[in-house]
């Protein structure tokens, strides 16, 4: 007897790559076109840091009300409109020929992009929970270890022909093609009223307001430090503070924005730990090595950009290996709610 199988299954495989893979892309590109995509808009690196802080705050709330979006607009209409968005932020973003223009693109892309690799993971449970669900696992993971991995070449051939807004013109194109197989493979059906989770506004204000005192203390650290330690102190503390009261609250309430109880397994949060660890690394060797190659070294962009291509798509390679050893030795666990936004 064959396992059961979702009606589109292929569309929605297609659904968890290219959203995973945006993140990715996104990520590793514009980290890695970093310094020339500063000098084009003018922007120090003490600005172009400002826009990675704005887009990680901005992309933290978002994820915090996907959940309460999903419920209300269905999963087809939240990828529909969320692409939308990015759609239009990656524009301004490409037309950007000040700092103030791209800091207020990228804001609007992470509105929107902040909760793809999120919701690319969530769509996982939507396959039945049979060892066909491996194939959702293998393209969320597979486009993890291929966008990060392609990133810098495609980013370095951008900037090497004076052509960087080709970026954002590439990851409108990818999310394009998300929102067309999400038409196909998606639920359109909302969640009922009395199923809903609460919108829990002041919470969330709360939750962002912690979130941007720390990442921007721990960004002003970097220049200031020594001569304003005890203000960057309080703010990390008050910061700290302020995520531990939005966690506290979310894990007491009845209908909480976020199902934080979910979370709470050890095997979970040893998950999260490290993959937070990897892609800081991640991040840092994509920011770290472009300048050292170009600054102390004197390679070209484009020469860069292959050279830690050709380092990091050596984990695809890998991760197919894995994969196999996965298959023939894990069993996937029953969820359930397949369909459930959390």
């Amino acid at each position: 007897m064959h396992p059961a199988k979702h009606p589109h299954e292929r569309a929605l495989l297609a659904t968890i790559f290219l959203l995973n893979a945006i993140e990715f892309l996104q990520s590793g590109m514009i980290t890695f076109g970093a310094g020339p995509i500063s000098g084009e808009i003018g922007a120090s690196p003490e600005e172009f840091t400002l826009v990675t802080v704005a887009y990680a705050v901005v992309a933290i709330a978002a994820i915090a009300k996907q959940r309460w979006l999903v419920e209300r607009l269905g999963w087809r209409g939240f990828v529909q409109a969320s692409v939308a968005v990015y759609i239009i932020g990656a524009a301004i973003c490409g037309s950007s020929g000040s700092f103030p223009q791209f800091f207020a693109g990228r804001v609007v892309m992470a509105l929107a992009g902040g909760p793809f690799l999120t919701t690319s993971r969530i769509m996982v449970n939507l396959l039945p929970a049979n060892p066909r669900r491996f194939r959702g696992i293998v393209a969320y993971a597979g486009a993890l270890a291929f966008g990060n991995g392609i990133a810098p070449w495609l980013a370095s051939v951008a900037i090497s022909h004076d052509r960087w807004p080709m970026i954002f013109v590439l990851l409108s194109g990818v999310a394009g093609g998300a929102a067309l197989f999400g038409s196909i493979a998606l639920p359109a059906e909302a969640t009922p009223a009395a199923q809903r989770s609460q919108s829990h506004p002041q919470a969330t204000v709360v939750m962002a307001a912690g979130a941007f005192l720390g990442l921007y203390t721990l960004q002003r650290a970097a220049y200031d430090f020594y001569s304003n330690a005890m203000p960057l102190l309080l703010a990390i503390l008050a910061g700290g503070g302020a995520l531990l009261y939005f966690a506290h609250h979310q894990y007491r309430h009845e209908r909480p924005l976020l199902a934080l109880k979910r979370l709470m397994h050890p095997r979970y949060v040893a998950g999260m730990a490290t993959f937070t660890l990897g892609y800081m690394v991640l991040g840092a060797n994509n920011y770290m090595l472009p300048a050292f190659m170009q600054g102390a070294l004197g390679f070209p962009w484009e020469t860069i950009g292959q050279v830690q291509s050709a380092g990091l798509l050596a984990a695809v390679p890998a991760f197919c290996v894995m994969a196999m050893i996965l298959k023939k030795t894990s069993r996937p666990k029953s969820s359930t709610s397949p369909a459930s936004p959390c």
